[in-house]
């Protein structure tokens, strides 16, 4: 990874996040299955979009880090090496998703990729002008944001040499307010909720990304006045946190233009509360000492691959399987498959390409970065 030591907090917050997005693409019930169950699937497939927000200010948290304690190391910012190095993170495994779909789709299904479909996807535009995958369009956002941090940075500690990153937390603010005009106006303009309008636009979601970044300053230049905060208002900041993502839970975005526009400020704010809140309040040390925190935390180191490749077992897999057995299959079964399937095939793909390129983008391209959280 791009940090040399692991830490178990935000490992398990990105195995939560995964888990919520699998909760968004679960199997679809078959009409025997009871009541109780088909509301508990239904709120999961209402709400598990909601992983993918976290992911965002978990990566917005830990790539503006990288940065940031570059600049407390070295005094300045290396452009090049962090788009190389961000580049061989998400470039390798991505890709070897596009060709395989590339390949693999004529045999699997009756529909040919469009070129706009692959042009999307192989200049990460994905979010803006359609994609060979649904999932794939969170990864446009992230690439951008990249992007324009990484400009920002390089602009900043070249015109300013005092406090050279503070205006990062301004551009926050500004970005935020700015974001949230936009997808209130669009919550008013385009009545009919359609995820290619009111979701995907990188300018309607990158704020969360840059909460991040809020975040990660506040911990890397005023480490400890931040811990001291968060630590006196833990509890308020936890009912707060708990407050900003419940409605997300209990509403659906599709049919409230509340949430749509400032819920989506609510939830980064929520799940950026919660992740501060994980690395001040809970000891790495003593939750190593838990088994199912150990297996969250291995789901959450692999989580990129994970993610990638866990709609390829969906929506794939799945129609493999019900041929294969010729029969119905119990939807727990096709539930464990699916959940199972695509860890195993993320962690091996993780294991196949994913790995082995960071290895050796660490030898050709060394961090700068050093230890991440202090």
């Amino acid at each position: 990874m791009d940090h040399p030591k692991r830490f178990i907090q935000l490992d398990v917050l990105r195995a939560i996040a995964v888990l919520l997005v699998f909760g968004r693409h679960l199997p679809s019930l078959p009409v025997s299955v009871d009541g109780f169950t088909r509301w508990i699937v239904g709120r999961l497939h209402m709400s598990g979009w909601i992983g993918v927000d976290l992911f965002f200010v978990i990566s917005g948290f830990l790539v503006s880090g990288l940065i940031f304690r570059e600049y407390m190391r070295f005094g300045q910012f290396d452009f090049v090496r962090f788009l190389v190095r961000r580049g061989l993170k998400i470039y390798p495994g991505f890709y070897v998703l596009v060709t395989v779909t590339l390949i693999v789709s004529p045999f699997l299904t009756d529909t040919r990729p469009s070129g706009r479909q692959i042009l999307g996807e192989l200049f990460y535009i994905q979010n803006y002008i359609g994609s060979l995958w649904g999932h794939t369009w969170s990864l446009a956002v992230e690439e951008h944001f990249y992007l324009l941090l990484g400009l920002l940075v390089l602009v900043y500690t070249k015109t300013n040499k005092t406090n050279a990153l503070l205006p990062l937390v301004q551009l926050y603010f500004i970005l935020a307010v700015f974001v949230l005009g936009l997808r209130v106006i669009t919550s008013l303009y385009v009545p009919r909720f359609f995820v290619w309008f009111h979701l995907y636009p990188t300018h309607l979601r990158i704020d969360a990304l840059f909460f991040g970044v809020l975040l990660s300053y506040l911990h890397h230049f005023h480490y400890q006045r931040f811990k001291e905060l968060i630590l006196k208002y833990r509890y308020g900041l936890l009912l707060l946190s708990v407050i900003c993502i419940l409605p997300m839970l209990i509403k659906s975005i599709s049919t409230s233009r509340f949430l749509q526009s400032f819920g989506l400020t609510m939830l980064y704010v929520g799940f950026g509360g919660l992740m501060i809140l994980s690395l001040y309040c809970l000891n790495e040390n003593t939750l190593r000492r838990y088994k199912i925190v150990e297996i969250l935390g291995n789901i959450g180191y692999y989580s990129y691959s994970i993610y990638l490749w866990h709609m390829v077992v969906l929506i794939w897999g799945l129609p493999l399987l019900r041929g294969l057995v010729q029969k119905s299959i119990p939807y727990l079964l096709e539930l464990t498959f699916f959940i199972a399937g695509s860890l195993v095939v993320g962690i091996g793909m993780a294991k196949l390409v994913e790995m082995p390129i960071l290895k050796i983008r660490d030898r050709i391209f060394t961090s700068r970065s050093g230890v991440l959280i202090q």
